[in-house]
């Protein structure tokens, strides 16, 4: 098992870990510059509204796994300086990147939390929903009015009404088939993918169809641009690697 002690050891996850990278638009020699690892060790994703303006979560020490809390950070300078928005004592880490709009945000924790701010980020509420005791580590938002979030245990949930209202509409049953990553473009219309298959939906969660198998035994990572071109990288148990592209919503595929 791994430090989640949730995933096979070769379960692919994000980690933004020791240092930030940040990409200035000056038109300069070296557009990157390092930044130190702001109050902790255990970043695991990092999200931007604007240029400027961005956050970072994660767990509040070295290892993700240690329970010593989760931490949210939030920057208005380019990611040159953090300061810490939501961090509480005895829960555990924040892996799922946020998501929200008109000062509404999310996001989730590690023991199946849902966690909630109307006041973007000065406080926040956990919410309740049925789900079963994974980590929900994919988020995004189809529309305004929708959040959608899966993760680990193969259950992609839909929050309305501000996430007064939380539904599953998605269960891929047992043994457990992990949705790693979850990404919208386009009104309505969002990509899921697990191990072998992308899944999509084009009515903001409510269902879900296969839209590709990979010709190899493994997705490494896939990659949806605003127009829907899907890029999708992939792997077999020799580690050779094959990148395909779709400009069809995932019905064709180009190597």
């Amino acid at each position: 098992m791994d430090i989640f002690g949730l995933l096979p050891k070769a379960a692919p996850m994000k980690y933004c870990t020791l240092l930030l990278l940040i990409a200035s638009a000056l038109p300069v020699a070296g557009q990157w510059q390092l930044n130190p690892m702001p109050q902790t060790y255990g970043l695991m994703q990092i999200w931007f509204t604007d240029p400027q303006h961005g956050y970072a979560c994660g767990a509040d020490g070295y290892f993700p796994a240690t329970n010593d809390g989760g931490i949210i950070l939030e920057t208005h300078d380019w990611g040159i300086t953090w300061d810490t928005l939501f961090d509480p004592e005895g829960d555990s880490n924040y892996p799922a990147i946020m998501r929200g709009g008109d000062d509404i945000l999310y996001t989730s924790n590690r023991y199946s939390n849902l966690y909630r701010s109307t006041d973007d980020g000065e406080s926040w509420e956990k919410l309740e929903f049925e789900g079963t005791d994974f980590l929900y580590g994919a988020m995004d938002m189809p529309n305004p009015e929708t959040v959608l979030f899966a993760g680990y245990s193969g259950e992609i949930f839909k929050a309305t009404d501000g996430g007064n209202t939380i539904e599953r509409k998605l269960y891929l049953g047992t043994p457990y088939q992990s949705i790693l990553d979850l990404q919208c473009a386009g009104t309505d219309t969002c990509y899921c993918n697990t191990y072998t298959t992308i899944l999509r939906t084009t009515d903001a969660g409510e269902t879900w169809d296969t839209v590709f198998i990979p010709p190899t035994i493994w997705i490494e990572d896939f990659f949806v641009y605003p127009d829907q071109t899907l890029m999708c990288a992939c792997n077999d148990i020799a580690d050779k690697m094959l990148l395909l592209r779709s400009v069809a919503q995932g019905v064709t595929w180009d190597t």
